[in-house]
């Protein structure tokens, strides 16, 4: 464990564009967390396993958090190994 938090605290990748899901998390400064679930997302033939988080905010929307990656090329090159979040808002029912 970290002493402090902001000992691992960096901005997103140079690389990481304004269209990576990753940049999706800023839309929840400011909301309240109502509930949080989390768990195995469900099995998809031919993908790696991942956990999921799902979190419940107080004004109806939610937002689930996954890990992705491109673990099937470390088998030719192990340092091309990339993981990250996969995040998706879901807005609340009408």
């Amino acid at each position: 464990m970290p002493e402090e938090l902001s000992d691992y605290h960096k901005p997103a990748s140079p690389i990481a564009e304004g269209n990576y899901s990753i940049h999706e998390i800023r839309q929840i400064t400011g909301k309240t967390v109502k509930k949080v679930e989390y768990g195995n997302r469900k099995s998809i033939s031919g993908v790696h396993e991942s956990e999921l988080i799902l979190l419940h905010f107080t004004d109806g929307t939610s937002l689930s958090l996954m890990t992705g990656s491109n673990a099937k090329n470390i088998l030719d090159k192990p340092e091309s190994l990339h993981v990250d979040f996969m995040l998706q808002w879901v807005k609340p029912k009408e």
